[in-house]
């Protein structure tokens, strides 16, 4: 009965360089879920409606990347 759109979590990373290297995307590297992240922010949102009946949990990928023009470097976690 959660309603759409609503903040569910917040994952966070945090990285020493200065600049754009050090400026954190988030992402979700799963497809076809029915969860938004915000790039900026790390804010997961339900983007539609859950049937608890059809499924019972959901497991998901998301990755944390540095922002290097050069070779960005990333994290990932489920």
């Amino acid at each position: 009965n959660t309603p759409i759109g609503v903040p569910l979590l917040t994952v966070f990373a945090s990285d020493a360089d200065q600049g754009l290297n050090g400026r954190i995307r988030y992402s979700i590297v799963t497809p076809s879920l029915p969860f938004t992240i915000d790039a900026s922010t790390g804010v997961v949102r339900l983007r539609s409606a859950l049937d608890f009946e059809r499924t019972r949990s959901f497991r998901f990928l998301l990755r944390a990347s540095d922002s290097s023009p050069v070779k960005p470097l990333f994290t990932d976690t489920w």
